[in-house]
C-alpha cells in the first residue's frame, strides 16, 4: 500500500491516531513496523507521523521503524503531477486522493521512467542527482498538461510549483534525517527472521480493499496495483 491508508486506532485510554505508514498496532508497547518491498512511502509524511505518534506519548517512533531499501518513494512531484491529471480529467475525475502514490507505482513499472527507491537516500549524491532528473522529467510531463488544458489557470499554479528549485535541497536533507532515525534499511532479512520464528508473532497489514483492486475492483475507480493479499502471499513464499 501507500501513505494514502488512515486505518483508525482508538485505545482504551483515550489515544486517537490514523495510522498510515506505521503499523496500526503502535501504540502497543513493544510493537514494531516493517515496510516491506510492496510498501510506496512518503518520507515527509512518516516524519509527520512519527512526530504525531511521539506527542500521543510513543518513545522514539521512528526507532521503531525499520524500511525495506527497495521501497518505491512517493516524492512531492508525484503528487502535482497526480493532481494535474485529476484536475485535466474535468467531469471524468477519478476521485483520486492526489497523494502521487498511484502516479509513482506506475512510474516503476514503465522502461526509461525515474523510480526513487529508499536504498538510494544512502548516496546523498546519488539520491540529489535522482531527485532533480525525476523533478525535470515531472516538469516536461506538468507542461504537456498545461498545453492541452490552457482554459484551466490551476494547471499553471501547480507547474510553477513543480518547477521550484528549492525542492532538491529540501527533499535531501528530510530524507537523510528519516535515515538517520529510522531503525534501518532492510533487504528482507529481518521479515525473513520475523517469520520463520515460531515465538515471533506477524501482522501483515495493507491499504485499501479489494474493489480498488486493478483487476478484481470496478475500473476505472481502482488503484492501478493490486490490493489483494497476493502480496503477503508473495513474501511469506519468499521466506
Amino acid at each position: 500500500g501507500g501513505p494514502q491508508a488512515a486505518h483508525h486506532v482508538v485505545t482504551p485510554a483515550g489515544q486517537r491516531h490514523c495510522f498510515a505508514q506505521f503499523g496500526a498496532g503502535t501504540l502497543v508497547a513493544g510493537t514494531r513496523t516493517l515496510l516491506s518491498q510492496s510498501m510506496l512511502i512518503e518520507p515527509l509524511a512518516i516524519l509527520r507521523e512519527a512526530q504525531a505518534l511521539a506527542d500521543l506519548g510513543v518513545v522514539r517512533p521512528l526507532r521503531q521503524l525499520t524500511i525495506d531499501r527497495r521501497c518505491i518513494v512517493v516524492t512531492p512531484f508525484h503528487k502535482i503531477v497526480n493532481r494535474m491529471q485529476e484536475l485535466a480529467r474535468r467531469d471524468d475525475r477519478h476521485g483520486s486522493c492526489g497523494l502521487g502514490v498511484g502516479q509513482a507505482w506506475l512510474d516503476s513499472q514503465r522502461r526509461g521512467v525515474p523510480t526513487l527507491r529508499i536504498g538510494d537516500a544512502d548516496d546523498p549524491a546519488r539520491l540529489r542527482a535522482a531527485l532533480r532528473f525525476l523533478q525535470l522529467c515531472k516538469v516536461d510531463l506538468a507542461e504537456q498538461i498545461v498545453d492541452a488544458h490552457p482554459d484551466l489557470p490551476a494547471l499553471r499554479s501547480l507547474l510553477d510549483d513543480l518547477r521550484a528549485r528549492d525542492w532538491v535541497d529540501g527533499l535531501s536533507a528530510a530524507y537523510a534525517d528519516l535515515l538517520a532515525g529510522v531503525d534501518g534499511l532492510d533487504d528482507g532479512t529481518r521479515l525473513r527472521a520475523a517469520l520463520t520464528d515460531p515465538l515471533q508473532p506477524v501482522l501483515f497489514e495493507g491499504a485499501q480493499g479489494v474493489l480498488l483492486d486493478a483487476v478484481h475492483g470496478f475500473f476505472p475507480y481502482v488503484t492501478p496495483s493490486r490490493t489483494t493479499f497476493r502480496n503477503a502471499l508473495s513474501l511469506i513464499d519468499q521466506a
